[in-house]
This record gives structure tokens, C-alpha cells and sequence, in this order.
């Protein structure tokens, strides 16, 4: 249904978990998922996952990001710095977009921890990935997403719209 009613030309970001992508029982590229998404012409799609914590969720997560990259499906992964995420290395080399949790907005003044959201930031960028920062809800959350060299900002400050800060 968002696909079906998504605007035309803009980047549509669809959350999908990996227990939803497999319960069809099949993998491949004959999956019900991929056929759906290979065949939407819209405007620009980016599979967002969402990361869990149990080891099995990891190893189908990576399955997932794998078989959609494979066939040019883009992808993102969800709540990066979240207190709450686990992470998957290779999950995060495989995407093409890092969206960091709003916890990052909410810890700007911890310098140690803005260490690590810098690295991630430079790593995205010298891996040609796109990175969102969530939860902008004000003008100095704006002005704090500029200063990180973010490529994008979601937020209630924009009803929930992607920013793009590099057009």
C-alpha cells in the first residue's frame, strides 16, 4: 500500500525485518518481496532494515541485505546508534544508506560518543553511502545535522520528509 501510493520521483523508504522478508518460505530471487520491489518504478526505493538482536535475526538479516543488493535493490540500515541496536559490520558494508538513531540529536553534547557518530559519518562517505540523521525537531537540531556533514535529516521539524542537504 505505500509503494502504491508513494509520490512520484522521491526517495520512499520501506522498513522490512527479515522474519517478514522469509516468511514465505522462499529465498531467492523468487521471493514475493523482491519481485515487489524490483518491479517499482516510482521514484528511488531503499529497503530499510530492522536490525534485532538474536544471532539468528543477524545471519537472515545478512541474507536478505545480500540477496536485495545483488539485484540492485538499495538499502539502509535503521537505528544505527541506538543504545538498544546491535549492529552487523557487514550488514553496515553492504547498504547504501546508515540512518543514525535520534539518540545521536539527544547526545550531542557527549564529545566522546560524538567520536564514534563522526566515524561512522566519514566511513559512509568514503564508501560512496548516504547517511540520514533522525529525530531533527528544531532549528538547532538542523543547525547540529549541518554541522555533521549529514546527507539527509527526518524529523517532525519537516512532518517526517527527507531533507536533502547536498541538492
Amino acid at each position: 500500500m505505500q509503494l502504491a501510493n508513494a509520490p512520484e520521483n522521491e526517495i520512499i523508504f520501506v522498513n522490512l525485518d527479515q522474519d517478514s522478508y522469509f516468511s514465505s518460505g522462499i529465498e531467492g530471487t523468487n521471493n514475493p518481496f523482491l519481485e515487489l520491489f524490483t518491479g517499482y518504478d516510482k521514484g528511488e526505493l531503499v529497503v530499510e532494515l530492522i536490525e534485532n538482536s538474536e544471532i539468528n535475526d543477524a545471519v537472515m538479516s545478512l541474507a536478505m541485505i545480500d540477496t536485495l543488493s545483488k539485484n540492485y535493490i538499495k538499502t539502509a540500515i535503521d537505528d544505527v546508534c541506538d543504545p538498544q541496536s546491535m549492529v552487523s559490520t557487514s550488514v553496515i558494508q553492504l547498504v547504501d544508506f546508515i540512518k543514525l538513531d535520534k539518540h545521536v540529536v539527544r547526545n550531542r553534547h557527549n564529545e566522546k560518543f560524538l567520536c564514534l557518530v563522526n566515524a561512522l559519518i566519514n566511513y559512509a562517505h568514503a564508501t560512496d553511502k548516504k547517511v540520514v540523521l533522525e529525530g531533527i525537531e528544531s532549528q538547532d537540531d538542523l543547525l547540529f545535522a549541518q554541522t555533521l556533514g549529514v546527507d539527509f535529516v527526518q524529523g517532525f521539524l519537516y512532518r517526517e520528509q527527507f531533507i536533502n542537504f547536498k541538492q
